[in-house]
């Protein structure tokens, strides 16, 4: 019983009311970094129904946890998607067919990528030639592929997921300066 008084008086009472970070916002970044750990199921359900309560749509919740893929890997964003389908399954909450925007998505691709390079182009151009167009139409071109969520929200999203896998410490400096 005190560890349910604990929780809720200060996990939700005085972390979540402070003015710094919109809650919409929060439950961006607290679905970011349970899609990277991968091992909080129930928290995620959770969490994924908060980011629709407070606003976000099914394209951006479901875009949000696909993003995980780039930073935390490829079978802790399958994993979280289907957490996330089957609770906006529960919803009735039915999820937009990207196929028919494709062309639309890589115009947005090729101007988000250019947004992002530009803000980070001290690192990416320390690179050489050929491991720079490897990894900024890999691993960048995956991260952005896709107009659901605007490049702040997305580099918040990020800089959570990079925070939650601890010892990307690069990384964090590198998303933290994008943000």
């Amino acid at each position: 019983r005190s560890f349910k008084r604990m929780l809720v008086e200060h996990g939700y009472a005085e972390l979540i009311a402070r003015p710094k970070l919109a809650l919409k916002h929060r439950e961006l970044v607290t679905v970011a970094v349970l899609s990277a750990m991968g091992n909080a199921d129930s928290a995620l359900k959770y969490h994924a129904s908060g980011m629709l309560n407070t606003g976000w749509s099914a394209e951006e919740l479901l875009e949000t946890v696909l993003h995980t893929s780039v930073y935390a890997g490829i079978p802790l964003a399958i994993a979280g998607i289907r957490i996330v389908l089957s609770m906006l399954s529960e919803r009735g909450i039915e999820v937009k067919d990207r196929t028919r925007q494709a062309a639309r998505e890589s115009t947005w691709r090729e101007s988000r990528l250019a947004q992002l390079l530009r803000s980070q182009h001290e690192q990416i151009d320390s690179l050489p030639a050929e491991i720079r167009e490897v990894f900024t139409e890999v691993a960048y071109g995956a991260a952005l592929d896709g107009p659901a969520l605007s490049l702040r929200d997305r580099q918040l999203a990020t800089l959570a997921i990079v925070l939650a896998k601890e010892n990307q410490w690069s990384a964090v400096r590198l998303h933290l300066k994008a943000c």
